[in-house]
């Protein structure tokens, strides 16, 4: 392979990781809004969910739905669970500063996979 090769193939590489990472965030993003709604007036800062009231909830968008879920595997070509939420715990303590929720893999009321956070 020569050099341009290599960094052609490394650009379409590190593209494919951005957009991966834009996925996690564009949701860690949502759930952060449906979190402050919920909170109203309350005293809340960004990428600060607090735990203990985020588990009182009903009802939490997904951190990705099951077309972002399945694009995130493609872009990141990992296929396996263990794979795959190590990639989006990656992102959301280096990205967004989330600490305590951690995302899992399960599957929609429909039974696509879809990543959560708990």
């Amino acid at each position: 392979m020569t050099s341009n090769e290599e960094q052609a193939a490394y650009a379409s590489s590190q593209a494919r990781s951005d957009e991966a990472e834009k996925l996690v965030v564009d949701g860690y993003r949502r759930i952060n809004t449906y979190f402050k709604v919920y909170l109203g007036n309350n005293e809340f800062s960004d990428g600060k969910i607090l735990k203990e009231v985020f588990h009182k909830l009903t009802s939490v968008p997904h951190l990705l739905g099951p077309e972002e879920y399945a694009r995130f595997r493609r872009l990141t070509g990992s296929f396996g669970s263990e794979a795959l939420v190590g990639a989006i715990t990656s992102i959301l303590q280096d990205v967004c500063g989330e600490q305590r929720l951690k995302p899992a893999i399960t599957n929609d009321e429909k039974g696509k996979a879809v990543a959560i956070l708990y």
